[in-house]
């Protein structure tokens, strides 16, 4: 009889350990639309993320409307109105919005999982400034918090 209670506990722990799923990931990969403001200037833009590339185009300010920032390979081109250079990123602010969003999502595959709030998941990325913030629903990123200043961008994921 004892057996058969030690089994029968042994097939419900063994149950109840195969119905935990893995925790939720966040896609390395997405192309969205952003908001951020710092200083009391309002920035948004395109973010396009893949494996060997990051480009940010902005929209605004009006004064950087059409400016897109394209790293690819590590290599950083700046390209407006037709025109194009390649760029030293060393040179690039490491604080102006696409070295932020550059030196945040370059991390998204070493994303960790922390929890689960109001739908959205919630994780870490472990940078070389800090640990960003990351929200994200159904592995698609919808908000970052920059360790260095705390700007707060806000993701909307183009539609499929």
């Amino acid at each position: 009889m004892k057996r058969f209670l030690s089994l029968g506990i042994l097939f419900v722990m063994i149950l109840l350990l195969s119905a935990c799923g893995e925790p939720p990931t966040v896609q390395s990969d997405f192309s969205a639309s952003f908001t951020a403001s710092r200083d009391d200037v309002g920035y948004a833009g395109t973010v396009t993320k893949s494996d060997a590339s990051l480009t940010v185009i902005f929209s605004e300010p009006a004064a950087a409307d059409g400016m897109e920032f394209c790293w690819e390979n590590s290599a950083l081109s700046i390209r407006y109105a037709g025109h194009s250079t390649q760029a030293n990123a060393d040179y690039l602010p490491s604080d102006s919005i696409p070295a932020t969003l550059h030196n945040t999502l370059t991390y998204l595959s070493q994303a960790a999982y922390t929890g689960t709030e109001n739908g959205e998941d919630r994780f870490t990325l472990p940078t070389p400034r800090g640990d960003a913030e990351l929200t994200a629903e159904n592995g698609v990123p919808t908000s970052l918090t920059d360790p260095n200043d705390g700007t707060f961008f806000y993701f909307e994921p183009f539609s499929s």
